[in-house]
């Protein structure tokens, strides 16, 4: 029987005998990753019982395509980074250093370089490269056998390896650790798999499926390894003024952007000018000084209208906000422009989400649904604001009724994507402003974009930020940001912190010129918030 056909017969029948026969056949493969994480056999021991107690709690729920020795040893890795997380990467980092391989040197030396970052450098791959290196190097299948798992032909099998290989060498090399691809794979199959302890096989099988003598240790790890493949708690807020705002910052982007790629042409001809870095620091010093400028005439502009509502005595519950509540809710009580509205954020979840639709291959009809779960919550927010300043809901129900709604909509999609779906959605979510903001960086950089590398790590300094100030877009904004100002000088202060953190972690990585260019486009993206939101104040 093959993997998928024993873990069938384990999740229908409970079979001792066929879970027995999955961990004696894999148990080395997730033994020597663990034991590469960690360098230390009990915890390596520890680690591969926690890894099938999952497998068996999972088995019901894995697709009948999944190549279960990839899964496995992403298991593994991920529950080998959550045992021990801070002291391992760090080092992790100490140990990395530069060397020189000869394409056929597999020995000691090279190996001793390749396996601290080997498990990181594997889990970054794509899934199906990531069971292509598994299934050829670390259980030594041959090509045909690569090729069946994969459902792949043999030719077709050894380009994945190939090309596998070549991304596992560059990111590598991005750590200091030069080898050939050859080399690579050579070291890899020599030493990748060292063979579990006697009788480990017998217990860990014993342990998962009759969960007896699981020492506490164990079955935290095994919860917290649960935890992360499940689901990762991330606050997904679609606020009333999101359509409006990310289609004016588009706008200003689109028209920033081609400027800036005008002034390149011209530069690219001067090959002196382009070399001085005081040059180009000049340049960006003179937009800077202007889009600060606007900046404080709209600041002005902003504690005018400030000072005239709380003069009119409305609180943060202001008479312009009513009138646009007013206005707001014939709207909306139009269904023409109701279904127009909708459609606008129908668009703009597709936008958003387009990443995890094809990550996770949705029919037309799943995917019609998930956008229009995105669109009708974005509808129930502008509602929601409608009635905050009609005054039929107070601040706290206002705020209360959001959460509610955001909680619905996240049961929806759940329900519809399953947990490992909805486990996407949330990465998705996660990596959305960071990735924008990255290829807006880019762009604006012309024909000099920055590195791989210098792209990888300004998206984790974005990431480490709050969801809600860190995508510079225009945000989620809350009810009580865009009625109350004293909420919007809030929302602006949070920004223009985060945007500060933000290049204080890229000056480690980026040139000056860069770091320089990249508080350009955000005071630039701070500058368009602003404008749009006095639009529409002046508007109300």
């Amino acid at each position: 029987m093959d993997d998928m056909e024993l873990l069938r017969e384990y999740a229908t029948r409970h079979s001792e005998e066929a879970f027995t026969t999955l961990v004696t056949r894999h148990i080395d493969l997730v033994y020597s990753a663990a034991l590469r994480h960690t360098r230390n056999h009990h915890q390596a021991q520890e680690i591969t019982q926690a890894v099938f107690v999952v497998l068996a709690r999972k088995a019901p729920s894995l697709s009948s395509r999944t190549v279960l020795a990839g899964w496995l040893f992403q298991t593994a890795r991920l529950t080998a980074a959550n045992h021990a997380r801070g002291e391992i990467r760090r080092a992790r980092r100490e140990q990395e250093v530069c060397m020189q391989s000869d394409p056929n040197d597999h020995d000691e030396d090279s190996w001793r370089h390749v396996t601290p970052i080997l498990n990181e450098v594997i889990g970054g791959l794509r899934e199906k490269d990531r069971d292509a290196i598994v299934l050829r190097f670390l259980q030594g299948k041959d090509y045909r056998q690569v090729a069946a798992a994969l459902g792949a032909t043999e030719e077709a099998a050894q380009m994945r390896v190939g090309r596998a290989l070549e991304k596992m060498r560059k990111m590598f090399a991005r750590r200091g650790v030069v080898l050939s691809a050859a080399a690579l794979g050579g070291a890899i199959a020599a030493q990748g798999t060292q063979a579990a302890p006697a009788g480990l096989a017998a217990t860990v099988a014993a342990g998962a499926v009759h969960g007896t003598a699981l020492g506490a240790s164990t079955l935290t790890l095994t919860k917290a390894t649960l935890k992360i493949m499940a689901w990762t708690n991330t606050k997904v807020v679609i606020g009333a003024s999101v359509v409006v705002l990310l289609a004016v910052q588009h706008h200003q982007n689109t028209a920033q952007a081609r400027q800036i790629a005008a002034a390149q042409q011209q530069l690219n001809g001067q090959a002196e000018a382009l070399a001085s870095a005081d040059s180009r620091a000049q340049d960006l010093e003179q937009q800077t000084a202007a889009i600060l400028e606007t900046e404080s005439s709209q600041q002005k502009d902003l504690e005018r209208l400030q000072t005239r509502s709380k003069a009119a005595g409305h609180g943060s519950q202001s008479l312009a906000g009513a009138h646009a509540s007013t206005l707001l809710a014939a709207a909306l009580s139009n269904p023409d422009t109701r279904e127009a509205v909708r459609r606008q954020l129908y668009t703009t979840s597709r936008t958003r989400w387009s990443p995890l639709i094809d990550g996770l291959k949705l029919d037309k009809q799943d995917t019609d649904k998930l956008l229009g779960i995105g669109a009708d919550q974005g509808l129930t927010n502008l509602e929601t604001a409608v009635a905050f300043t009609e005054g039929t809901l107070t601040a706290e129900a206002a705020v209360q009724a959001e959460a509610n709604t955001e909680q619905d909509t996240t049961n929806q999609i759940r329900l519809l994507l399953g947990d490992e779906g909805f486990a996407g959605y949330q990465e998705c979510q996660m990596e959305f402003p960071a990735k924008t903001l990255v290829d807006q960086f880019n762009k604006q950089l012309g024909p000099f974009p920055i590195s791989a590398f210098q792209q990888q790590a300004l998206a984790r300094v974005i990431e480490a930020e709050p969801l809600d100030v860190a995508s510079g877009l225009a945000g989620d904004f809350t009810v009580r940001d865009l009625v109350s100002p004293d909420g919007l000088d809030g929302r602006f202060a949070a920004q223009a912190e985060s945007n500060q953190r933000i290049l204080q972690a890229a000056a480690g990585f980026l040139s000056p010129e860069q770091v320089e260019s990249l508080r350009l486009m955000q005071v630039s993206n701070m500058s368009a918030q602003k404008q749009t939101v006095l639009r529409m104040l002046r508007k109300l």
